[in-house]
């Protein structure tokens, strides 16, 4: 994923992402800050949750690019 992407562009890759997909990411997410969840504890959150979790992580490491 490139990190020239605008925040719009990555709030609607997130968006577009399944459940499956956004804890997949979350589980091998590998930057800063650093990410420790267990698959248990990602499947029992919404996926609203799991977006904003997994857009934070990412808007934060884009911007300190």
């Amino acid at each position: 994923m490139s990190m020239s992407l605008s925040l719009e562009a990555l709030a609607n890759l997130v968006a577009g992402m399944s459940k499956s997909e956004l804890i997949e990411r979350l589980l091998h997410y590998d930057g800063r800050p650093r990410l420790d969840f267990t698959e248990t504890y990602l499947k029992n959150q919404s996926d609203e949750k799991l977006r904003h979790i997994l857009f934070s992580a990412l808007s934060v490491r884009a911007k300190a690019g």
